[in-house]
């Protein structure tokens, strides 16, 4: 699903090392830390997340909860979508389109983010989740995220 652009190059002077804990310290003591989100890896036009399931995110029948699913599919997208842009760009997600194919009950959730458009003001982008063990397809969805020009340094993009 993502292409081979930018992977293994340092993003914005950063390398891969820097890049990962400069995500796990903007996760820490937020939404995206406390579902579990995990960077594996991102770059210009794409990105990967990893989500272990836990009893936290479990809805009442033992399976993922669909708003953490959710969850997975945006900030991978929108990582994915901030390492496109340069440092000091923001991106606020505008709207999202999720089909959930599957259930979820434990192991964990890989995800996977890939550009389709990269505009000025706004860039849609296409995400998937499958189960870790067996690379089942759980959900996919595409996504736009509007582009502001000109926000706090810091998060790359």
């Amino acid at each position: 699903m993502a292409s081979d652009a930018g992977r293994g190059q340092s993003l914005g002077g950063l390398t891969k090392e820097e890049l990962h804990a400069l995500v796990k310290q903007h996760w820490r003591g937020n939404f995206n830390g406390l579902v579990g989100l995990e960077f594996l890896d991102g770059g210009e036009g794409f990105c990967r997340l990893r989500l272990p399931v836990r009893p936290e995110i479990l809805q009442p029948w033992g399976t993922v909860h669909g708003g953490a699913v959710a969850t997975l599919l945006d900030v991978t997208g929108g990582v994915g979508a901030h390492l496109s842009y340069p440092r000091g760009s923001r991106l606020l997600t505008l709207e999202m389109k999720i089909n959930f194919i599957g259930t979820q009950g434990e192991g964990a959730l890989l995800s996977e983010g890939a550009l389709l458009h990269r505009g000025r003001r706004t860039t849609v982008w296409q995400m998937k989740a499958v189960d870790e063990a067996g690379g089942r397809l759980r959900a996919f969805a595409t996504a736009t995220y509007m582009v502001i020009e000109g926000g706090p340094e810091g998060f790359p993009g």
